[in-house]
């Protein structure tokens, strides 16, 4: 993930949180037990999730708070970090193939069905800042 695509979301004019620290993103990866892609980290180093709610209008990336919180509740093979309006859809990486997929619904409702929408975590920050129509 390059410099120049990091400065277009902060342009996106959405209150973004502080990028996470060396540490936090250590126990970021302890918590999932899994060794998350470079470019994810990357872009958690410089923005850690937006701060402010507005998945009423876009596609949100969580702080990885929220993605450990999420990932205890649900345990499963996704890794979610981004939803719209309530969980539906959400959007994570799969610990199968490391793509980025699109699924929806609570743990309760979620039928196991997802579709890719990009084959990294870069593809699907350029997705955001575009608001591609993949992402809802």
């Amino acid at each position: 993930m390059n410099s120049e695509l990091i400065n277009q979301v902060k342009k996106l004019n959405i209150t973004l949180n502080k990028g996470c620290t060396n540490d936090q993103l250590e126990d970021l990866e302890k918590a999932l037990g899994y060794k998350l892609p470079e470019d994810f980290l990357k872009f958690y180093s410089f923005i850690n999730g937006y701060a402010e709610d507005c998945s009423f209008e876009r596609q949100r990336i969580w702080d990885s708070e929220r993605i450990i919180s999420e990932f205890l509740d649900y345990n499963d093979e996704y890794i979610r970090f981004s939803d719209y309006v309530l969980n539906a859809p959400w959007i994570g990486i799969s610990k199968k193939d490391d793509k980025i997929h699109i699924g929806a619904g609570f743990r309760n409702e979620f039928d196991g069905e997802t579709d890719i929408i990009a084959n990294n975590f870069t593809e699907f920050i350029e997705l955001i800042v575009i608001n591609s129509d993949k992402l809802y």
